[in-house]
C-alpha cells in the first residue's frame, strides 16, 4: 500500500515536472523565432550581442519612439532604463550580460504589461542592431 501511494506520488510530481520543461522548450523555440517569450506581463528575449550593444540600441529604439529615459543606469553587468508613454503608462527595461556576447533583455510597459507595446520597443531594439 506505501509503495504504491509512492509510486502515485512519483508520477504526479513526475508530470508536473515534465510539464513545466515542455513550457520552457516551447518558449525557448519561440524566443529563438524572433519572438521573445511573453510570460507573467513581461517580454523576455535573450540577444546575441554584448549588454553594451543592446543598451545603446534600447536607448535609440525609445529616442525613435519619443520615449525619453526617466531613469538610466549602466554598469558592465547590467542595465535599468525606465521612461513612460504619452497615456502615463510606465516602461521597465532590465538588460543582464549572459556572456560577453549575450544580453538577457526584460521589457514590462504597465503594471499588467501591455505584449503589443513590449513587442515594438524589443522589434526597434533588434532592428538598431542591425543597423
Amino acid at each position: 500500500m506505501v509503495q504504491r501511494i509512492f509510486k502515485i506520488l512519483f508520477i504526479g510530481v513526475f508530470a508536473i515536472h515534465t510539464a513545466g520543461c515542455a513550457a520552457a522548450v516551447v518558449g525557448t523555440a519561440a524566443a529563438a523565432a524572433g519572438t521573445g517569450v511573453w510570460a507573467y506581463g513581461r517580454l523576455h528575449k535573450d540577444i546575441d550581442a554584448s549588454l553594451t550593444q543592446v543598451y545603446e540600441a534600447t536607448l535609440k529604439a525609445l529616442a525613435e519612439l519619443e520615449l525619453e529615459p526617466t531613469e538610466d543606469r549602466k554598469d558592465r553587468l547590467t542595465a535599468r532604463i525606465r521612461t513612460e508613454f504619452a497615456d502615463g503608462a510606465n516602461v521597465w527595461i532590465d538588460l543582464d550580460a549572459i556572456t560577453a556576447n549575450a544580453t538577457k533583455m526584460v521589457i514590462r510597459v504597465g503594471v499588467m504589461g501591455d505584449r503589443g507595446r513590449s513587442q515594438q520597443i524589443l522589434e526597434k531594439t533588434e532592428d538598431n542592431l542591425k543597423k
